[in-house]
């Protein structure tokens, strides 16, 4: 299994309510329903703040590997950063 780190920025780094907007984005389309197009937007997004792994394949591979709460937990960051911790997710 591969470890997946994700390390959401804090709150008072620029861009707060622009990343907020995105995470909102995404919650909404996993409540909706996905698409492969959709699942590949939100392995984008999040992938901005994944450290482990370093190779951006390998983390994508990571990412797709992880559950719904994983990723849930990953927007939930992005959306009240310091609510979460950093994340530590084995794939």
């Amino acid at each position: 299994m591969t470890e997946l780190v994700f390390s959401p920025p804090a709150g008072n780094e620029q861009g707060y309510l622009r990343r907020m907007r995105t995470a909102a984005k995404h919650l909404q389309e996993l409540d909706s329903g996905l698409s492969p197009d959709r699942i590949d937007a939100l392995v984008t997004f999040l992938g901005q703040w994944v450290d482990k792994p370093e190779d951006p394949e390998e983390a994508k591979e990571a990412m797709l590997d992880a559950s719904r709460d994983d990723f849930y937990r990953m927007l939930q960051s992005l959306m009240n950063p310091g609510a979460v911790p950093k994340a530590k997710v084995s794939s």
